[in-house]
């Protein structure tokens, strides 16, 4: 077979090949397309790529006028996760705090302490806000109100005490030490012993009290039982 040359066929372009086989020098020609006249991807084309896989930005989480215990400690998760994310600091830290907070409570706020100065703290703003939209309640309410808890019919498990921690967390359940007055929780404890009072299936209930190691049996070990 005879050898031959190419050149490229661009105007501005003065590549040519080595002299060789018809088949050495297309794939030669090939690489010369790819290398020197490929598309380019437009700066503009990348920039809105770019754009389009940034993140959502978080969302500032919500603080109403009147609020439970339980609704203020899921407010406080829900702000710790936001500051994480916005690594915001200081004073900027304070403003945006404020932010989360209805118009009626910014309303309370204002009127209880008009002459809040600028070097207020996020821990004393905290404090401030849980004063005026936290509505007290005795702790023997949440717990009257834990103890009536039944598992819904085809509630997940985890979601059942997940409702029940949600209110043991707020009935303070805790005694003093005798030898070092330290406070001790027990809330596990009462969340397992209302995990199995108010199981909805009587079949699975009966399987965890005649549960041969029932002394050694931990909140975790019952959810997945």
């Amino acid at each position: 077979m005879a050898e031959t040359v190419v050149s490229c066929e661009y105007p501005e372009c003065t590549w040519k090949s080595q002299k060789g086989l018809l088949d050495t020098v297309v794939k030669l020609l090939e690489m010369h397309f790819s290398a020197k006249h490929s598309p380019k991807i437009s700066s503009s084309h990348q920039s809105s790529k770019s754009a389009a896989a940034k993140p959502e930005k978080a969302r500032r989480p919500e603080l109403a006028a009147e609020m439970s215990e339980e609704d203020w400690n899921y407010f406080l998760a829900r702000w710790e996760a936001f500051k994480k994310v916005t690594c915001l600091e200081g004073e900027e830290l304070v403003l945006q705090l404020m932010e989360c907070c209805c118009e009626g409570l910014r309303r309370d706020h204002h009127r209880t302490y008009p002459s809040t100065s600028s070097s207020v703290t996020e821990s004393s703003c905290l404090a401030q806000l849980k004063q005026i939209a936290v509505r007290a309640k005795n702790r023997a309410v949440h717990r009257v109100k834990l103890n009536t808890l039944k598992q819904d019919k085809g509630e997940p498990v985890r979601k059942f005490a997940g409702r029940i921690r949600s209110l043991a967390t707020v009935s303070d359940y805790s005694v003093a030490c005798s030898k070092c007055t330290i406070d001790v929780s027990y809330t596990d404890e009462v969340i397992m012993d209302q995990v199995i009072a108010g199981i909805a299936d009587l079949e699975i209930q009966r399987d965890v009290l005649s549960h041969p190691d029932s002394k050694n049996l931990t909140l975790e070990k019952l959810l997945i039982f």
